[in-house]
């Protein structure tokens, strides 16, 4: 709550919150799941990410998936 008009204390604290708890998990991925009646996503739970090298693919598939997202 703020007294007068001037919500500017207000948002710089929201937005404050938000930058810290990116930073909080910038090193982590955040798994989102759909809900079950398709009303918008929820975050499921927060890992650490793997080693690329620990994940197995066939053949080139991993090159062109880091190709893609460096695309998007």
């Amino acid at each position: 709550m703020a007294y007068g008009t001037d919500t500017t204390v207000i948002r710089d604290f929201i937005e404050e919150a938000i930058v810290h708890s990116m930073k909080k998990e910038s090193d982590l991925i955040s798994i989102y799941e759909q809900h079950r009646w398709g009303l918008g996503w929820t975050k499921a739970q927060t890992k650490k990410p793997r080693e690329l090298e620990s994940v197995v693919l066939d053949s080139n598939l991993q090159q062109e998936l880091i190709a893609d997202i460096k695309r998007f």
